[in-house]
């Protein structure tokens, strides 16, 4: 039986093959424990199947740093609902080991991505996860969104790591990785629907 092979696993003994493995990014987090209106519609039903163990969520242990609050609630309650949530048994943080800084690295020099962002998607990459959720290239910024990244990096095991939204994860799966918008250029889903 192949079990999932990763650094620090605290898996609960589901094997690799029965089970999807779906990283977040700390916005994904945040929205999740704020249950953000708009988003965690979306984030709801992949809890439902973490619970029922069709799914563990991989997130760097980065996200643990980056969730500091959530809005509404005082600093005491949101760091308890913090510790809470990254101690599920269906919740794997991971640390950013020496092969995770080292494809950071490689990632944020290619794609001119954020050190943090670059370490989010490595995590996910490292660990062979068949997807990542953000909402990072819903908004401008200065640095590469990650969702245009989607299919153009590569996990461990040599499958293109798909990046979404987790409402684009929920209403179409892991569809195909682009399509062609009118003038034949490639776009990545997301951009396709929110323009």
């Amino acid at each position: 039986m192949e079990w999932i092979q990763a650094t620090s696993w605290k898996g609960y003994e589901v094997p690799a093959n029965q089970r999807e493995l779906i990283a977040w990014d700390s916005m994904v987090v945040i929205d999740c424990l704020e249950k953000r209106a708009g988003r965690y519609e979306f984030i709801a039903p992949i809890i439902k199947r973490a619970e029922s163990k069709e799914v563990m969520i991989v997130v760097s242990t980065f996200a643990q740093t980056e969730t500091q609050r959530i809005n509404g609630y005082t600093d005491a309650d949101s760091e308890r609902i913090i510790e809470e949530f990254f101690d599920r048994e269906w919740v794997h943080p991971e640390a950013p080991i020496q092969a995770i800084c080292k494809l950071a690295g490689k990632l944020a020099r290619d794609h001119n991505m954020a050190t943090v962002d670059a370490t989010h998607v490595a995590t996910a990459a490292f660990t062979n996860c068949r997807v990542f959720l953000t909402n990072d290239g819903v908004a401008k910024k200065k640095k590469q969104p990650l969702l245009p990244l989607d299919g153009q990096i590569l996990c461990a095991d040599g499958t293109p790591l798909r990046i979404m939204t987790p409402s684009l994860y929920h209403t179409n799966g892991l569809g195909p990785l682009f399509i062609q918008d009118k003038n034949g250029a490639k776009k990545s889903q997301e951009e396709t629907s929110i323009e």
